[in-house]
């Protein structure tokens, strides 16, 4: 694997000056920040992926903030450049590491399960649409129809959580 040359003040303005939303940079941003918790060198790091990649595995992280830490050394080495001049150093980060904890993150989602008491207030798709269209008729303006219609309306940030939605009272 070749080795990529930079410090941190340099990736961290890789990253400022990419083309992203601010928040998306700050988010990126945090999330080195955090890996520099474990070791004070992000081109360590990002050389080093099979030393340093298992301090965070066993630092007590949730799958997601793993996945997010992972997120940001691809973004790192995309918007640095080092994506094209290091391509084996992208692959080992993006094969070995970011898909894979990315995998462990959904599958946990995938896994998760209400909890009973919480599924007994529910409703079901069919009741939702159903007082959606009586408070339509009823009480087109008021609160209970404003949040119905958010469900029912305006799509969910993603698509697989539409099987999901419920009403919970």
């Amino acid at each position: 694997m070749t080795t990529i040359h930079a410090n941190n003040q340099e990736f961290k303005s890789a990253i400022q000056n990419a083309a992203l939303e601010k928040t998306t940079k700050d988010t990126y941003i945090n999330h080195l920040n955090m890996w520099l918790k474990f070791h004070p060198s992000l081109a360590d790091i990002i050389n080093q992926p099979e030393t340093f990649v298992p301090l965070i595995d066993n630092g007590g992280l949730s799958e997601s903030s793993k996945a997010a830490m992972h997120k940001a050394i691809i973004a790192l080495l995309k918007h640095s450049g080092h994506k094209e001049s290091h391509p084996d150093v992208y692959s080992k980060w993006y094969n070995d590491y970011f898909q894979k904890s990315n995998a462990a993150m959904k599958q946990k989602w995938n896994d998760f399960v209400q909890a009973p008491k919480t599924l007994e207030g529910a409703m079901t798709w069919r009741q939702i649409i159903d007082k959606y269209n009586e408070t339509s008729r009823n009480k087109p303006y008021s609160l209970e129809h404003l949040t119905i219609a958010m469900y029912t309306i305006i799509p969910p940030r993603r698509q697989r959580d539409y099987w999901k939605t419920a009403l919970i009272s």
